[in-house]
């Protein structure tokens, strides 16, 4: 799982905090990607946490980050209130923590669970993608 707060953006619907209920994150520019900024290249930089509970950025090769101001092209650990720069924007790391394969499935089963409780308007959407 990984808590993340963007900060800046010069799209400022992207603000805001996310979670993830995964181990590797990609940022790029491509839809594709978990999160999308707009930098000069198209090669996603990717926040990977490790079995060890420990979490990394790897940026693209053509990639120059900054991570707590400090620039970096090469892979990084990071700790919860760092602040990386990638092409637009800031994002802060918040929270993480390694989630094993089979847990994943349980914790989204759980969160299904929940919205069906609420009634959540998202179970109109969730129904439509899995035609």
């Amino acid at each position: 799982m990984i808590e993340i707060e963007i900060l800046h953006s010069t799209d400022l619907n992207r603000l805001g905090t996310y979670f993830f209920n995964k181990n590797s994150l990609n940022i790029g520019t491509s839809i594709h990607n978990d999160i999308i900024v707009r930098k000069e290249n198209d090669a996603p930089a990717t926040l990977e946490i490790s079995a060890e509970g420990k979490i990394y950025i790897y940026p693209s090769s053509a990639d120059e980050l900054r991570v707590n101001s400090n620039k970096t092209n090469a892979k990084k650990l990071l700790s919860p209130q760092d602040i990386v720069e990638i092409g637009d924007s800031k994002i802060k790391i918040c929270s993480f923590n390694y989630i094993e394969e089979k847990e994943i499935g349980t914790i989204l089963n759980d969160r299904l669970s929940e919205l069906k409780e609420k009634k959540s308007p998202f179970l109109k959407i969730l129904k439509l993608l899995k035609e």
